[in-house]
């Protein structure tokens, strides 16, 4: 790859200390606090109490669903 194509695609591509404050401030503005004590069995807990059940995969198929489309026909 020439040094023109190499400088063009690193310009594509944002750069990640800009991102990483864009998402503190984000998370401050709209009160965030992230939990990084969190375990998978503490998600599923808080999923079951708000009424989502874990064992039907709603998200995945869902996302399944959107990248193909035929196969739900």
């Amino acid at each position: 790859m020439s040094e023109g194509k190499l400088a063009e695609t690193e310009s594509m591509f944002a750069d990640r200390e800009s991102i990483l404050r864009a998402l503190e401030k984000l998370n401050a503005d709209i009160g965030f606090v992230p939990d990084h004590s969190g375990t998978i069995h503490d998600l599923y807990a808080q999923m079951i109490a708000g009424g989502v059940r874990p064992e039907d995969n709603a998200a995945s198929r869902e996302m399944i669903a959107l990248r193909y489309p035929e196969e739900g026909k």
